[in-house]
């Protein structure tokens, strides 16, 4: 389900930005591939990506239990909105009209296309959370907005889950990079390492 919603906010803000809605063109709409906002103090090299929408799975709290094997899940997404203001801080915020649009305006953009969203989910509405402040320098402003819904989720109970009680046996095969301890190219038609998992029942 993470990643089912993951994939459908992105593809509403890019189709929000085809059709001149997210508050600015943006030249990125994506995954964001670090840790988290933190991974976001070092924008200098992802300038040329400027304005951009990036959205990371944030994390979820304990999940409540509902009954057994069923549990509630309050996931967390962040959109991460940063843009480039050569006019200075001030302008980065605020911006300067269509043409020169600032964080605040694609803020309000993405929330207008996110809030109360399915995407016809099994998901309950996309609601708005914290807004934080991430960067603000070097002609940069970046902001982070988090979006909280929530899905339920229940154990498999069929054959084939069951059937996974009696594994006893895991194979597993390691293509190793190049420069460590194999040859390229990789991978190769034999894995350079072989490894058998013997799983034993607890007494």
């Amino acid at each position: 389900m993470i990643s089912a919603i993951e994939q459908a906010i992105l593809a509403r803000v890019a189709a929000g930005n085809a059709a001149g809605r997210a508050g600015a063109s943006l030249r990125t709409v994506a995954s964001f591939a670090g840790s988290g906002a933190g991974a976001l103090n070092d924008l200098a090299q992802l300038k040329a990506q400027f304005p951009a929408v990036w959205l990371f799975y944030a994390g979820e709290p304990k999940p409540a239990r509902l009954a057994d094997d069923a549990y509630r899940h309050e996931p967390v997404f962040t959109v991460v909105v940063a843009v480039e203001q050569r006019r200075g801080e001030p302008a980065g915020r605020l911006g300067g009209g269509v043409a020169d649009a600032g964080a605040y305006d694609i803020l309000e953009a993405v929330r207008a296309l996110l809030i109360g969203q399915t995407f016809g989910l099994a998901i309950d509405p996309l609601a708005p959370g914290r807004v934080t402040p991430v960067l603000t320098r070097d002609n940069m402003t970046v902001y982070a907005h988090d979006f909280h819904t929530t899905y339920e989720s229940t154990a498999e109970r069929d054959a084939d889950v069951a059937a996974l009680d009696e594994l006893g046996l895991v194979h597993i095969d390691y293509d190793v990079p190049a420069g460590v301890a194999a040859a390229p190219p990789l991978p190769t038609t034999a894995a350079d390492v072989r490894d058998d998992v013997v799983l034993q029942e607890e007494p």
